[in-house]
């Protein structure tokens, strides 16, 4: 598996902000938005064993984060789960949504999407998804986010790399819209956290 980096931290976004986490950051990506922070270079390869071995050296009750980077471009990504699954350990995945299996989406217990690049809709049934997250780009319309009747759980508006400008329309958004949009900031980078 093609890895970036593991470490420990929290998880400063979405639902589950401000729980310990235990990140496994995979390299690489089917998509190339022109605003990604993320360094997509590979500096390991590990197999699913290994990546096991390095998890267990963390606390038992820190979840486990997939994230990337795609995850879903993992060829043996269903494995992983299946070494993470009999350590008990609570799995979330953080995934653009353009890639599906049903496998592996049965096996996590949660799933964040963020659709990218013109808004696109995720191929992971609604059903399967416990958040989405939308990074407010400057062409995001609320006629690309699904109605509350097509999904009903959460969904959150990102500040676009802590621009001002960003985090004001989404807290515009979220007022006007209450009972649709939360507020998600990256808290770990305003603690200085990785």
């Amino acid at each position: 598996m093609k890895l970036h980096e593991i470490f420990y931290s929290i998880q400063g976004e979405g639902c589950h902000t401000g729980e310990a986490a235990i990140f496994i950051r995979f390299s690489g990506c089917n998509l190339n938005c022109s605003w990604c922070d993320t360094n997509h270079s590979c500096k390991m390869e590990a197999t699913p064993q290994r990546i096991c071995q390095q998890v267990d050296q963390y606390p038992k009750g820190a979840m486990v984060v997939l994230t990337g980077g795609e995850p879903m471009l993992q060829p043996e990504l269903a494995h992983l789960l299946d070494c993470l699954l009999i350590r008990n350990r609570f799995i979330a995945m953080e995934t653009n949504g353009t890639i599906y299996n049903e496998q592996v989406v049965q096996d996590l217990d949660w799933i964040t999407v963020s659709p990218k690049q013109n808004h696109m809709l995720p191929l992971i049934p609604y059903n399967d998804i416990c958040e989405l997250k939308y990074i407010m780009t400057d062409d995001l319309t609320l006629a690309d986010i699904p109605t509350k009747k097509a999904f009903s759980r959460f969904i959150y508006l990102q500040p676009l790399s802590q621009d001002e400008a960003s985090a004001m329309r989404c807290i515009d958004w979220v007022q006007k819209f209450p009972d649709r949009f939360r507020l998600s900031i990256q808290v770990h980078k305003y603690l200085n956290l990785r």
